[in-house]
């Protein structure tokens, strides 16, 4: 069964929802700086509680913005042109964002935005991905789980760091992924891993 990124409905979830929209009713601008917690530092202490869930240290991770902005901001970081390969099972506006960042730097995405297909349409196969990268590829940007069907996108049950990262030259400094649906599975463990996690 799939699920959706916000997961089941929790009485939590919803208690903490209607106490920050009466602080903002009853705040407004305030709320930042005197809210109970104040919503100035939520990202902070998001990083520190999410961290244990990715497996990953508390400075390792940051909250920040939808997860387009992110990919804008990633891009907008490390893209200076080439290649970049992607999976048809991502979210449409993963690729969107991917192929506006192309085209702001006037790379025609039709010729250099490489889509890996599924073989089945929940999977990716890992010999996909390996013979879709070039001397050419820039960036391998990939989910850490494919987020309809909870599986790991290209690690293997032990965890274990995925051969095209052993098999792609500077694959480590290359490779960039959306961890967006991590949490969903457990085990998750983002540090060992020596590979660049982003979104």
């Amino acid at each position: 069964m799939d699920g959706n990124s916000l997961g089941a409905f929790s009485d939590d979830a919803g208690l903490a929802l209607s106490r920050a929209v009466k602080e903002w009713r009853e705040s407004g601008i305030r709320g930042r700086t005197d809210a109970n917690p104040d919503w100035f530092h939520y990202g902070k202490r998001l990083d520190d509680r999410l961290a244990p869930l990715l497996g990953a240290e508390e400075d390792e991770v940051v909250v920040a913005n939808s997860t387009t902005a992110n990919i804008h901001a990633l891009f907008s970081t490390f893209y200076e042109g080439g290649e970049v390969a992607v999976n048809e099972l991502d979210f449409p506006t993963d690729h969107y964002a991917v192929r506006a960042q192309m085209r702001q730097r006037g790379i025609d995405p039709d010729e250099r935005h490489v889509v890996i297909e599924s073989r089945d349409g929940r999977t990716i196969e890992e010999d996909d991905v390996i013979d879709a990268l070039s001397e050419d590829t820039a960036i391998l940007f990939m989910p850490s789980v494919l987020y309809g069907a909870a599986s790991w996108s290209m690690w293997n049950d032990s965890l274990e760091r995925p051969a095209h990262t052993t098999r792609w030259p500077d694959s480590t400094s290359r490779t960039r992924w959306r961890s967006c649906h991590t949490t969903s599975r457990s085990g998750a463990s983002i540090s060992p891993s020596g590979v660049a996690t982003s979104a």
